[in-house]
């Protein structure tokens, strides 16, 4: 399984090339995340660990903002990238590794992991959880983002084959993710779902080009049209910032 997704993301990642700046602030990729991480409980966290960083752009967001970041991903490219853009940049504060989170040894423990559109690609989704406990500090935060089961597109088996051509194993229910991260001792903070069928049509389709084209003021409207969308056909994704809960003394 696992060569299989370095196979398939370094081949993912041939279209990506060089990159000279840091992520905006409503930069429409990251829009949703991007907000999250604005959340006051995110201000105190200084060393961030983000498991499948793919070509470092939140990695080098948060290393722009003064955060000490380590960015991990299976692909060779996409950390090539990855540290082409780190040198160009000029960011000292962020490092970036080779590894599948299987593999992946740090003996520093991290204020936060991220952990973004990755758990639906791994076997062992319950080890996996329990292995980012052992690396987060006492109360440390986890970042989680995952395809959701419980839209309509998917019920009608539309992300089917999308599904089979990415790697994923499984989608998760919002209370499928919320058991899963309690069952491991985490304490869930915010649970949303977002990204309707308008938003994910990017991302899942040949239509991403258009991306491009939304920017400025015009990512703002677009979200707020998606969050309707989403309310009538349901949304894709679960966005869950959960704590690891230092009282079930699981340190």
């Amino acid at each position: 399984m696992i060569a299989d997704l370095k196979k398939f993301y370094n081949k993912y990642h041939k279209k990506n090339r060089k990159y000279y700046s840091v992520i905006s602030e409503n930069n429409f990729t990251y829009f949703y995340l991007i907000n999250l991480l604005k959340k006051p409980e995110f201000n105190t966290c200084q060393t961030i660990l983000d498991i499948g960083c793919g070509v470092g752009s939140l990695s080098l967001y948060l290393a722009s903002k003064g955060k000490e970041v380590v960015g991990v991903d299976v692909s060779s490219r996409a950390i090539a990238i990855a540290n082409n853009a780190k040198k160009l940049l000029d960011l000292d504060s962020v490092e970036f590794v080779v590894s599948s989170i299987e593999k992946f040894k740090n003996k520093k423990k991290f204020d936060a992991v991220l952990l973004i559109e990755v758990i639906e690609h791994i076997e062992d989704d319950k080890g996996l959880v329990e292995k980012i406990k052992q690396m987060l500090k006492s109360e440390g935060l986890v970042l989680l983002t995952t395809p959701s089961s419980e839209n309509l597109m998917f019920k009608l088996g539309f992300y089917r084959q999308f599904d089979q051509q990415v790697g994923h194993l499984r989608r998760y229910s919002k209370q499928e993710i919320e058991r899963l991260l309690e069952s491991k001792g985490f304490e869930v903070l915010y649970l949303y779902e977002k990204e309707s069928l308008l938003r994910s049509l990017f991302f899942t389709t040949k239509l991403g080009f258009l991306a491009r084209f939304v920017k400025g003021p015009f990512v703002v409207l677009f979200h707020i049209l998606d969050e309707l969308v989403g309310k009538i056909f349901g949304f894709t994704d679960i966005l869950v910032v959960a704590r690891k809960n230092k009282s079930l003394g699981l340190d």
